[in-house]
């Protein structure tokens, strides 16, 4: 297939797209996607480009754990607002994803074959489901990152971790070298007295 290009006029997003039956999926080589409301709304419900995929949405929801966002090589996917994940967004490449406040329930996964981007660009960060990054993993916050009891963090390479408030209440596995700034930095577990903790770092 070609490319998939879907924007409101002028390429802005003045444009809902919903999908509102079971194993409805949007499908193109590459994808640049423009919308105001992206809204997944039953299962198995997806939008695959088996190259690269932009995605960029004022709103993006889904309303299963089978739901799916994937690129066969890069992905890039910006939703300007609040995003609660409770799907499946994946790139065998690089990915990149960015909202204004981000919570990664605990049916959540955001992966990547390569290096995973995460960014809450102007909130908190929740992780409660699970965060791979392959080859490096960054996440980052301007306000509060937390590590949920059920979150995890894992990279077979570096990375970093980046907020003004960094909570963590789960392990936290990178094979690499792991830079975490944070002007305050809590380790919280309720159920066992100490974390685990996994670097095979030199820093």
């Amino acid at each position: 297939g070609g490319t998939l290009d879907i924007a409101g006029q002028s390429g802005g997003r003045a444009v809902t797209v919903q999908a509102p039956t079971a194993n409805a999926r949007f499908f193109g080589q590459d994808i640049l996607w423009n919308a105001g409301t992206t809204s997944l709304q039953s299962t198995n419900n997806g939008i695959k480009a088996t190259n690269d995929l932009t995605l960029v949405s004022d709103n993006l929801s889904f309303s299963s754990s089978s739901d799916y966002i994937y690129a066969g090589h890069n992905g890039s996917v910006t939703v300007i607002n609040s995003l609660s994940n409770n799907a499946a967004i994946h790139a065998v490449g690089n990915l990149n994803l960015t909202a204004g406040s981000l919570t990664n329930t605990g049916t959540g996964g955001i992966s990547s074959n390569a290096v995973l981007t995460v960014a809450a660009s102007s909130g908190n960060l929740t992780n409660n489901g699970a965060l791979y990054g392959k080859t490096g993993l960054s996440a980052s916050a301007t306000a509060t990152l937390t590590n949920g009891t059920t979150g995890t963090i894992d990279s077979n390479g570096g990375g970093t971790i980046v907020a003004s408030t960094f909570i963590n209440y789960n392990d936290i596995n990178y094979a690499g070298n792991l830079i975490i700034d944070a002007t305050y930095f809590y380790n919280q577990v309720s159920s066992v007295p100490y974390i685990n903790w996994s670097y095979a770092g030199t820093g």
